[in-house]
């Protein structure tokens, strides 16, 4: 923890209501309460004096990949995506890539390899489709 780390302070529901900037880090930690005292400069009246709130802390951010962990499939240990490609006879047909996967961000993976920004992504019915079988692509709502 260091000044600067970006903070996004959440409402009781997780929905994030702000994203301000640590300005103070304490350099103890109350071990009855395992907290560490954070301060960030916010507006005035949007929040109490001494009032508690959730925070995230962004510790990095980075450019990446990242798939549902539904569109993923494990067999003897390794992982597969689909990935929708045009076929030989004009088609569109689900062709399956080996992918290395990183940490679990929420409800997705971060992509290592395998896979490429905008490669159009198989998410339903992985579980009954086959290599080159014929598919029909429908952009996300």
């Amino acid at each position: 923890m260091k000044p600067g780390l970006p903070l996004r302070i959440l409402d009781e529901q997780g929905k994030v209501i702000g994203t301000y900037s640590a300005s103070f880090v304490s350099p103890s930690v109350d071990d009855a309460m395992q907290t560490v005292l954070v301060k960030a400069d916010v507006e005035a009246g949007r929040f109490r004096s001494d009032q508690f709130v959730r925070i995230q802390v962004l510790w990095s951010t980075s450019p990446g990949v990242t798939v549902p962990v539904v569109a993923v499939n494990r067999i003897n240990g390794q992982y597969f995506a689909f990935v929708a490609e045009p076929g030989q006879t004009g088609g569109t047909v689900a062709r399956q890539r080996s992918v290395a996967l990183g940490p679990v961000v929420g409800n997705a993976y971060v992509v290592e390899s395998g896979l490429k920004a905008g490669e159009k992504l198989i998410v339903s019915g992985v579980q009954k489709i086959a290599d080159g079988a014929p598919v029909r692509v429908t952009e996300k709502p």
